[in-house]
């Protein structure tokens, strides 16, 4: 019998790509109804109440009742889960995750795909540090090593990388930008839901400095918006025929941890894409990329390039965009992401305890030494890239932890406060190789 999943999803995207791909591969899953009151652009209301499935009828209609977004698990509920399911997929959202955590004791894949604050930071303030470091079978599925830019070290060195592919209505017009015969004297700029406080920030910078008329700001809206520039809900063939006659985009976030699918949509059907420096998108890309904007003025003056269809400029941004557009391509994204979901699927790993420490896990013929290393406020500091201590005593423990691994043959057992907890794992990890380090934040 194959594997049951429950996939905890709801995005327009995923629910066509990657959770059909699960029951390609020959896995069972089940998807719950999207039932939050949280109004979300992204969301897929229309659920399969016809989907494929081997539980009980009145299990299937107790899941399918059920709201799980959002919420907590009820005991009934949880007992479901833990009967019938041998994994958990929950994409996106650090809640739905915690929920899942809280009550599900079997294997839990977190498939994330970029997000505008640091994950590792947003999981500590859900409590799930504790959980996910004494866990075998907690799997981190991120979409992009770039995307782990400013994590903390413990989550980044269990992250396992695949990356996310575009739906088929996207491909199937691969190259059609360059076969328009009418083009627009239009750039397209992304900007959804403008009643959600972040995007309505973004709508505002945008009105500030691409207000021009060529400026066109598309993106599903949950509300009307009395704004010539806002093009509104579309549907999804006219929304890709105006890519397809548009002059070019402009992809306007700085966000180094997420890109939005709309410039990628873009790069795949030929057309050009320009884009701020910082971005994650921009971060994919070379140091000469021709498509980078290093301010808005920058981007204007590449801009006039685009409306007035300078070809050797936009020939050179389309070249210089085929190795990000192959990352969310079919044949690139489903190789890797079927190894990682079938290996975490199939196999246990021991289980870091790098939060806390077990007496009944010490090392066979091995001696402890524990540095203690309780400090008050915060001795160690990270950039987003790397640790530092502003104070000579951490240095002289990390040297003396260093030394000791190089010189004994002993299990070195680092203590400190719980609240100093990420910030020492990755200052006394960053220094040579260690052979054994554990972590007793108290």
């Amino acid at each position: 019998m194959p594997k049951r999943i429950f996939w905890l999803g709801m995005h327009k995207v995923l629910t066509k790509t990657e959770l059909p791909r699960l029951r390609t591969l020959g896995y069972e899953v089940f998807n719950p109804p999207y039932l939050s009151s949280v109004k979300d652009q992204s969301a897929c209301l229309e659920w399969d109440a016809d989907q494929p499935t081997t539980l009980p009828k009145n299990v299937f209609q107790a899941l399918s009742k059920f709201n799980f977004f959002y919420n907590e698990i009820p005991a009934d509920i949880a007992k479901l889960l833990n009967d019938y399911f041998d994994a958990v997929v929950v994409t996106i959202s650090p809640r739905w995750l915690r929920s899942i955590l809280g009550v599900y004791k079997g294997t839990v894949i977190y498939r994330t795909y970029g997000q505008h604050y640091a994950l590792s930071d947003e999981l500590k303030r859900e409590g799930l540090l504790l959980e996910i470091a004494n866990r075998n079978n907690f799997v981190f599925m991120p979409h992009a090593e770039e995307a782990l830019y400013g994590e903390h070290s413990w989550l980044k060195d269990i992250a396992v990388v695949s990356p996310y592919c575009l739906p088929s209505d996207i491909l199937q017009h691969e190259g059609s930008w360059g076969k328009c015969d009418r083009r627009a004297n239009e750039i397209i700029i992304t900007c959804p839901n403008i009643d959600n406080p972040f995007f309505r920030e973004h709508y505002q910078f945008l009105k500030k400095n691409f207000s021009e008329k060529h400026f066109l700001y598309y993106g599903v809206q949950i509300s009307d918006v009395d704004d010539p520039q806002v093009v509104g809900t579309l549907a999804r063939e006219k929304l890709i025929a105006r890519f397809r006659r548009a002059a070019g985009y402009l992809y306007t976030y700085t966000d180094p941890r997420v890109c939005y699918l709309p410039p990628i949509e873009m790069m795949v059907l030929g057309g050009p894409v320009l884009f701020l420096k910082g971005s994650l998108l921009d971060r994919y890309f070379g140091e000469d990329a021709p498509g980078r904007c290093l301010d808005i003025r920058d981007a204007k003056e590449k801009i006039e390039r685009l409306l007035v269809g300078d070809k050797s400029f936009i020939h050179a941004i389309i070249l210089s965009q085929d190795s990000v557009k192959r990352r969310y391509l079919p044949d690139f994204v489903w190789p890797h992401f079927d190894k990682v979901i079938v290996d975490s699927l199939e196999s246990n790993k021991e289980p870091s305890h790098w939060l806390t420490v077990d007496p009944a896990s010490k090392v066979t013929g091995k001696k402890r030494i524990y540095l203690l290393h309780h400090f008050p406020g915060a001795p160690v500091i990270f950039d987003g890239e790397s640790y530092a201590a502003y104070d000579g005593i951490p240095r002289v423990m990390r040297q003396i932890a260093q030394t000791l691994n190089k010189n004994c043959d002993h299990e070195i057992i680092i203590t400190a406060r719980y609240d100093q907890a990420e910030m020492f794992r990755g200052f006394f990890a960053s220094l040579e190789p260690i052979k054994i380090i554990s972590g007793c934040f108290l």
